[in-house]
């Protein structure tokens, strides 16, 4: 067997070299893997996480992406936290997009609004982002059950955490009391048992 991938190995490595390197993005026909690996289409060029805190100016922006540009990287992520509508966050956003396609970079914006817009008014806990918590209750089976299920715990020691360290100084950290019924399950433990 040990043969057999080392043919199978040898085989692919052939026809790589041979027929070289097809992207789907910016190259019109294929090159060899040698070259694209020397200078990788775009395609093959990493993108980073951005995690913009503010204080935020087109400045900065603009020597943020050219440095990134300088290191061959070809796009980012944008997490603009608090600045995420405010009013200072639409020309610099604009800003952004027009300086990333100055330098021909990719820009992803994360709009999933629920960390980084924790502050906003109608951002409220039915809509924020939230964690599945859960009780256990051992019943004896059998027949018809009448019992009061415990609400399970919803203070994450996790999320205290985050939220003190995250939370601006002078500000009281968010305590999380909503709770939503989801689902109810049985699960028979002994299976052996009706």
């Amino acid at each position: 067997m040990n043969r057999t991938l080392k043919v199978l190995t040898a085989l692919l490595a052939a026809l790589v070299s041979e027929r070289g390197f097809a992207g789907n993005d910016d190259l019109a026909g294929s090159i060899p893997l040698a070259q694209a690996f020397a200078s990788p289409p775009a395609s093959a060029k990493p993108f980073v996480h951005w995690y913009w805190q503010t204080p935020a100016t087109p400045e900065k922006v603009t020597q943020d992406l050219e440095a990134m540009r300088a290191q061959g990287i070809q796009g980012a992520r944008v997490y603009p936290y608090d600045l995420y509508m405010k009013p200072e966050w639409p020309p610099l956003f604009e800003h952004l997009l027009k300086e990333a396609d100055r330098l021909g970079l990719q820009i992803h914006l994360n709009n999933d609004c629920s960390w980084s817009c924790k502050r906003l008014p109608w951002m409220t806990p039915e809509f924020a982002q939230k964690r599945i918590v859960h009780t256990t209750t051992s019943v004896k089976g059998g027949g018809t059950v009448h019992t009061t299920l415990p609400q399970p715990d919803i203070n994450d020691p996790v999320f205290a955490s985050y939220a003190k360290k995250f939370t601006p100084k002078g500000q009281v950290p968010p305590v999380n009391h909503y709770y939503m019924d989801v689902a109810a399950l049985a699960v028979r433990t002994n299976p052996s048992r009706p």
